[in-house]
């Protein structure tokens, strides 16, 4: 009996420190300004990163994180450490933002609006996943879908001006856009 406890208390020590020093990674990720040593790889986040939570304190899979940095290197590992995130927390729409990021800067606009759709639907409350759906329809002079979108906002956010702000400004990039005026 008392190895088992032994064993136990190795192994609980073990995921205490791992928690620890990943939660300290985490913060060079996420608060890059406040770090001294910044992760500016995938190489070097990877020795920096440790098994053990596999999803950040905000649910968002650790393999989310690694694809932005994956992506430098090799678009189809960056799509595989996405596809992984997707199965570990399917729902805020987070891998789907990143996806939608990344293909409207390789100027796949379809496949980045139907990603950032995909963000907003499920996450309609994250002001990032609202802001590149309508990115990418004033990019693509959709008018239409941006009022539908902020319709949806609306009925959730009647006092956050920054929703509003950024449908205007959709909105009046939108119709530049579609008079070619890009």
């Amino acid at each position: 009996m008392r190895y088992l406890v032994f064993i136990l208390s190795v192994f609980s020590v073990y995921i205490s420190i791992s928690v620890y020093i990943n939660f300290r990674v985490q913060l060079k990720v996420l608060y890059p300004d406040l770090s001294d040593s910044k992760i500016t790889s995938l190489n070097q986040f990877n020795e920096e990163i440790t098994m053990f939570p596999n999803i950040t304190v905000a649910t968002i899979p650790i393999d989310a994180y690694r694809a932005r940095y994956a992506v430098a290197v090799d678009f189809d590992l960056a799509t595989e450490y996405l596809t992984k995130s997707e199965k570990i927390n399917p729902y805020v729409g987070y891998t789907e933002y990143l996806k939608a990021q990344i293909y409207f800067a390789l100027g796949n606009i379809d496949s980045s609006t139907f990603y950032a759709e995909k963000a907003f639907i499920k996450w309609p409350k994250s002001f990032d996943n609202y802001k590149m759906y309508l990115k990418t329809l004033a990019f693509q002079g959709d008018s239409t879908g941006i009022v539908s979108a902020y319709g949806i906002i609306e009925d959730v956010f009647r006092d956050r001006s920054e929703y509003a702000e950024e449908f205007i400004n959709s909105l009046a990039n939108a119709k530049r856009s579609s008079s070619g005026d890009k």
